[in-house]
């Protein structure tokens, strides 16, 4: 009996040995399993941040392709009585300007006419941005502009930005707006500081954006932001082709 005993107790013994042993073992593969899935944590969080990383399915990282188009047509008007809304093109044109067809030297100089109608085209000298007044239909829209450089600096070119801001203290552009006008129907709007940049230029269109103040401390202001896409139009281009 005595024996059995002691036989028993060595087996469990034996048992609690083994059981140990395991437990430490299990430890060990824990430890690897925390490893594991921390690394894991951490691929998950490279993904999420937008990290460039090999096989990287969840990347979002911006790159060239994804920039924004210099040339789109999304023009607004705010801040008029009854005008407030979207521009749709429906005269975009652009003349003057840097341009292989001119006969005259222009490249210190461009108009701009953003009309949300058609202008017709002059019998006599055809297509052209309207100067003075423009005949603005009911509900119609048309932003006018001339940009200018001075005699003594490069043409006009992608990349500059021109104003009609008049203290000389403040501004810090590459040339002037001058002649800016808004029309709604035949209201002229009352616009504040203006900024248009140069986003591209082609032998075939002129694309930019447009900025303008709001108000004042004095005074509120109608405002046409956003970007345009204008035809170049070079109304000279074929003055001395019958000549």
């Amino acid at each position: 009996m005595y024996a059995g005993l002691v036989k028993r107790l060595t087996i469990a013994a034996l048992a609690g040995a083994l059981a140990l042993g395991a437990a430490g073992c299990g430890g060990d593969d824990g430890d690897d399993s925390a490893a594991t899935t921390t690394a894991a944590d951490d691929s998950s969080t490279t993904a999420a941040s937008g990290t460039d990383e090999p096989g990287d399915d969840g990347d979002t990282t911006t790159t060239a392709d994804d920039a924004s188009d210099p040339c789109v047509n999304d023009l607004t008007l705010s801040g008029s009585e009854s005008a407030d809304g979207p521009i749709e093109p429906g005269t975009f044109w652009a003349d003057a300007g840097p341009h292989p067809d001119n006969t005259v030297d222009y490249d210190r100089t461009l108009e701009l006419a953003l009309a949300g109608f058609e202008i017709p085209v002059d019998e006599q000298f055809g297509r052209g941005v309207p100067v003075g007044v423009p005949e603005v239909p009911e509900g119609g829209i048309i932003l006018t502009a001339y940009l200018s450089r001075g005699a003594d600096q490069e043409p006009i070119a992608e990349g500059q930005q021109f104003t009609s801001e008049t203290d000389a203290a403040r501004v810090d552009t590459d040339g002037t707006i001058n002649n800016l006008g808004v029309w709604a129907g035949s209201e002229r709007l009352l616009i504040g500081d203006t900024t248009i940049t140069i986003t591209a230029l082609t032998d075939d269109e002129v694309c930019g954006t447009i900025e303008g103040v709001a108000e004042t401390d004095l005074q509120t202001f109608a405002v046409v932001e956003g970007s345009f896409v204008a035809d170049r139009i070079q109304a000279l281009e074929a003055a001395d082709a019958g000549a």
